[in-house]
């Protein structure tokens, strides 16, 4: 998958459990963009993939997301 909004970008902003997003490979993105910062918003990315490639990570602490409940 092409992501086109890391081009240049000056943050990377991780805020979806969808899987097709979960497959960005960080040294090839930390190249395109203008400053390898990321916040990986759900806490389902490997933060230390992140950093070996040279990114500036910040992680929430809310993790993913409980199913909504049924009634």
């Amino acid at each position: 998958m092409r992501l086109f909004c890391r081009e240049f970008a000056d943050l990377l902003l991780h805020l979806t459990e969808w899987p097709q997003f979960s497959h960005i490979d960080p040294p090839r993105s930390a190249d395109r963009t203008a400053t390898p910062r990321f916040i990986n918003g759900r806490g389902t990315l490997n933060t230390d993939t992140w950093r070996d490639a040279g990114w500036t990570v910040r992680t929430s602490n809310a993790g993913p997301a409980d199913p909504p409940s049924r009634r």
